[in-house]
């Protein structure tokens, strides 16, 4: 696995060029990495997001069905969530579609993973320390070597099937 940074330092890339940056370099899969804020300081949490229409669309789920970015989009959406929550011991706040501008430019497989509220004075400690950092990083990592082995296995299974 090669990783590609959309940015190795914290200068600001325009939301539009992150998911460009992906596509140039032919990635099969986009993690955008965030920490959010909200006014309440008691908010907390983490949240995955895939691009999508609301989830009660049914021309969502057709456009699902017959467009495979969209559905492992979802499909490594909820891994990451799982790892969050059972491995990072992370509060979730659920995988949810959304049409958010970072994800809308890339052409493969993309999630927003909201790590947790900076403006959660409990979060905001967890999220800056290495362990939290190191928890989350692990999280991530073991859900993204997860959605790897499936999609390896099938193409594998679609290989073995041609040559029938």
């Amino acid at each position: 696995v090669e990783v590609i940074y959309t940015r190795e330092t914290d200068e600001f890339v325009d939301l539009w060029e992150r998911g460009s940056i992906a596509n140039r370099a032919e990635a099969d899969l986009f993690v955008s990495i965030h920490a959010d804020a909200f006014t309440s300081s008691s908010v907390r949490g983490a949240s995955v997001f895939f691009l999508g229409l609301d989830r009660s669309d049914r021309s969502f789920e057709v456009m699902k069905e017959e467009n495979q970015i969209y559905a492992n989009s979802e499909r490594i959406a909820y891994m990451v969530e799982d790892q969050l929550k059972n491995r990072a011991q992370r509060k979730s706040r659920g995988v949810r579609q959304k049409g958010l501008v970072v994800l809308y430019q890339s052409t493969m497989p993309a999630i927003l993973v909201e790590t947790g509220f900076l403006t959660n004075p409990a979060e905001k400690r967890y999220l800056t320390s290495d362990w939290g950092q190191s928890l989350i990083a692990s999280a991530i990592y073991r859900a993204i070597k997860q959605y790897k082995q499936e999609q390896d296995e099938s193409y594998s299974l679609k290989a073995t099937s041609a040559n029938d």
